[in-house]
């Protein structure tokens, strides 16, 4: 109810009339003269985006979510090639402990064990990088599209965007985040040069 209201008074320009009257004189009749009735029109000096939406949203963060979809389901399926490939070295190692002495398989199998760990520690890195990607893409992502929510807002004489998370309540229509997608989608797309 009350983000309704603030929406109707914000759609209708946000005009406050404020009439100042003479006091009336003597037997309660009003005065011939009165002062002119002022009219402020109040512009919002505040914005409000939603950068997780900005950028969820946009060509450039569909493409970055992408991306990491398709490099994770690869990295999955290495990993599943990889652990096929060990286990399968494990089940040959295994069976060659009857034939070989004691201190031959020990060595073997230290090998071995040093190349799982190995293995498994370069997946682990892979996939800590992988992960790290759309953080790093959306960060990249708010320095490149600065510019054009300074545009919007200068268009719009405000002071400051802030990110809606941090207003308690604000009218629907102070947030630009549908029209700063636009405007990013025209000029960057998805982020990769055609």
């Amino acid at each position: 109810m009350i983000q309704a209201l603030l929406d109707k008074i914000l759609k209708a320009g946000v005009v406050l009339a404020f009439s100042f009257a003479q006091p009336a004189f003597a037997q309660g009749q009003a005065s011939e003269e009165e002062t002119p009735q002022t009219i402020v029109v109040l512009q919002s000096a505040i914005l409000t985006v939603e950068t997780e939406r900005l950028f969820n949203n946009s060509l450039y963060g569909q493409r970055i979510q992408r991306e990491f979809t398709e490099a994770y389901t690869a990295l999955n399926a290495e990993n599943r090639l990889k652990e096929a490939k060990l286990s399968a070295e494990e089940a040959e190692l295994t069976g060659l402990r009857a034939t070989l002495d004691r201190e031959e398989f020990t060595k073997l199998a230290d090998e071995f064990d040093v190349k799982a760990q190995q293995i498994r520690s370069e997946q682990i890195s892979k996939e800590t990088e992988i992960r790290a990607r759309p953080e790093q893409a959306r960060q990249e992502f708010l320095r490149t599209v600065r510019d054009v929510i300074v545009e919007i807002m200068l268009e719009r004489r405000a002071l400051a965007v802030f990110e809606i998370d941090d207003i308690f309540i604000a009218a629907s229509s102070l947030n630009i985040t549908d029209e700063a997608i636009a405007r990013i989608d025209q000029l960057i797309g998805d982020g990769t040069t055609n």
